[in-house]
């Protein structure tokens, strides 16, 4: 059987590279017509547009990985079909389930290298296509974050505004600092209040201080329980330069949430997200049982009624993981459920699908 295991694997792995490859690419081109017409009115130059794709590729790859594994397992089972391999594996007494095996075993492996990556490696690819994103193409200030994701914002020449939280939603800001500096960069002033509101035209901080310096000592001092500033940015341009989760390893979206949580903001968007950057790596496992089941069931239907099930199962698998996330996220299903219930219901299917199979 290592003969053969050779076999199928091989054969798995050449359609898989060239499956995910053709997916990638229509993933790119998509997205890129898709965006085109912004690119142009941003006036974004060819190489940043090529240097943003290029760092998200990896991040592409992951996402395209389950479909490009349905259809690999299916179409190297479908061909063993046709050629009346599989016919004399079975003749030989090998059982379907061994003969599916190796696909299996890979698409573990390949789910577990997507959950290593989709940690320590796509973070930080995300975080550099994200920063040309901001910085090249919509030509927002320079901007930076700490290791606990809190946001520094260069909001004008000699301004530098410091965010903890960003509530876009409620269109406020926990924990605002706000630095003026003069023509030598010598600090002059600084605002610090526990949060900044948005009233619809301005920002409005609340509970804080007001220092002014001179020669880099503190001259006075002020509190206040309201004051109207002019943080020089809005609402619209503070939500694009904040975080977003898939830039984010579990640790730090982890504590993110848990400041979130302490600081009243709405959490329940962070934690499916949190939840999904975990399922979405194993979908690939999913994927693959159904693959193996359809590759093995194609000899009742032929092989194109097995593909035409196959496009129907990738659909409604991301229907159902759409329609999950976006019912998390508004906190009318559990973040468990919302991530993990569409790879609940369809590995329990392709469990079922398999053990049909051999009847």
């Amino acid at each position: 059987m290592r003969l053969a295991d050779k076999y199928v694997g091989q054969e798995f792995g050449r359609i898989l590279g060239l499956t995910a490859a053709i997916f990638l690419g229509l993933y790119l081109i998509i997205d890129l017509f898709d965006n085109s017409s912004r690119f142009i009115e941003l006036g974004a130059t060819a190489g940043a547009v090529a240097s943003y794709y290029l760092w998200l590729i990896p991040y592409i790859a992951i996402q395209v990985l389950p479909a490009a594994i349905l259809f690999a397992s299916l179409l190297s089972l479908g061909k063993l079909n046709r050629f009346n391999e599989l016919v004399a594996m079975k003749m030989g007494g090998v059982n379907p389930y061994r003969i599916g095996a190796p696909i299996l075993i890979i698409s573990a492996l390949l789910s577990l290298s997507a959950l290593v990556a989709s940690e320590y490696m796509i973070p930080l690819t995300n975080r550099r296509a994200f920063d040309i994103k901001r910085t090249r193409i919509q030509r927002l200030p320079p901007h930076g974050f700490t290791r606990e994701n809190d946001v520094w914002y260069r909001a004008a020449r000699h301004r530098i505004l410091y965010i903890s939280l960003v509530d876009v939603a409620r269109q406020k800001l926990v924990r605002v600092s706000l630095l003026d500096f003069d023509r030598s960069f010598q600090l002059s002033r600084r605002w610090d209040a526990r949060e900044a509101l948005w009233d619809g035209s301005k920002w409005m901080l609340v509970d804080g201080y007001l220092r002014t310096f001179e020669d880099g000592m503190v001259s006075s001092a002020e509190p206040f329980s309201q004051k109207e500033v002019d943080l020089s940015v809005g609402p619209v341009e503070l939500s694009r330069v904040e975080r977003k989760p898939e830039e984010m390893d579990l640790r730090e979206l982890r504590n993110y949430i848990r400041r979130a949580s302490a600081s009243g903001i709405p959490t329940e968007a962070y934690r499916v997200d949190f939840q999904t950057k975990i399922s979405i790596p194993f979908t690939g496992l999913v994927m693959a049982l159904f693959g193996v089941a359809l590759g093995l069931w194609a000899k009742r239907s032929g092989l194109l009624v097995g593909m035409g099930m196959s496009l129907l199962v990738g659909l409604a698998y991301w229907i159902l993981l759409a329609v999950g996330i976006s019912l998390g996220h508004s906190g009318k299903l559990p973040p468990l459920v919302a991530a993990w219930g569409a790879n609940l219901v369809f590995g329990l299917g392709g469990i079922v699908l398999l053990w049909e199979v051999r009847r």
